[in-house]
């Protein structure tokens, strides 16, 4: 909406069939492809969830800063691998071992609505905040600025507490004040060194 020239990139071919049939915007454009392969320099680059998805991350990072102009950002965000909701996913698949439970479960995915298109992708890493904090360092990258998420999330909580008004705010609000360590997901701003 403020003019800027937008490329989104995607190695599924349905994300970005679907974000094209669902673009508004005539600056906004979506390919199949990958960071090596693009040629051009940008001002902000924005990393969202994919971090985990990837075998390389340092390699990928520097890739991603050799893509920056000269005072460009990269904003990034993953989410915390030994946080609440990591907990709590492991604690379902426990629970899942159990025939009758197993069914519960199932009966309550078929009726949510997958956050992916790309039902196979898995997360292949789980990152601590010091691990993210030398993953930088070793990209070479500064943290610029640096915002916690929100604590409290995963397959329990957003079926029943998360449900109760106010207290995703409360969540956030507690993702403010504690350490980083604590939170679901780190949003950050990188920068070269």
């Amino acid at each position: 909406e403020l003019g800027y020239n937008i490329l989104g990139i995607d190695i599924d071919k349905d994300s970005i069939e679907f974000a094209k049939k669902n673009n508004i915007f005539k600056n906004v454009n979506f390919e199949e492809n990958t960071i090596e392969n693009i040629n051009h320099f940008y001002d902000i680059i924005l990393v969202c969830e994919l971090l985990e998805h990837l075998e390389h991350p340092i390699e990928f990072l520097k890739i991603l800063k050799s893509k920056l102009k000269d005072n460009g950002i990269i904003i990034l965000t993953t989410p915390n691998g030994y946080g609440w909701s990591e907990r709590e996913a492991e604690f379902i698949n426990y629970l899942s071992q159990n025939q009758l439970i197993s069914k519960i479960f199932n009966k309550m995915k078929k009726k949510e609505q997958n956050i992916t298109l790309n039902s196979k992708d898995r997360h292949l890493q789980k990152f601590s905040y010091i691990n993210l904090l030398k993953i930088f360092e070793n990209a070479n990258l500064k943290i610029y600025q640096q915002k916690n998420g929100p604590v409290f999330g995963g397959p329990i909580i957003e079926r029943t507490w998360a449900k109760i008004p106010g207290f995703k705010y409360l969540s956030n609000i507690l993702g403010d004040k504690i350490k980083p360590k604590m939170s679901l997901v780190w949003y950050f701003v990188l920068k070269n060194k």
